[in-house]
């Protein structure tokens, strides 16, 4: 079992990061936003964009590529 862990701990070294992006979806309505530090450091999620209404527009697809280059700069 030590070797699990200590494998798990080098796969896993370096890839912790202060901030997690979000997509809160409920039906046909999105948004996406970020949480920054611990998850349990009391700060709520911070939304980033307004509620998009539909998934299928142009103005949601502008924005979801706007969160793909967020992630990738993570």
């Amino acid at each position: 079992m030590r070797q699990i862990g200590l494998q798990a701990d080098a796969a896993f070294a370096g890839t912790a990061v202060e901030k997690v992006y979000w997509i809160g979806i409920i039906g046909p309505h999105w948004r996406y936003g970020e949480k920054e530090g611990d998850i349990d450091n009391g700060r709520d999620p911070k939304p980033l964009i307004a509620w998009h209404h539909v998934t299928h527009d142009q103005a949601s697809y502008c924005d979801l590529i706007q969160l793909v280059d967020l992630v990738a700069r993570l």
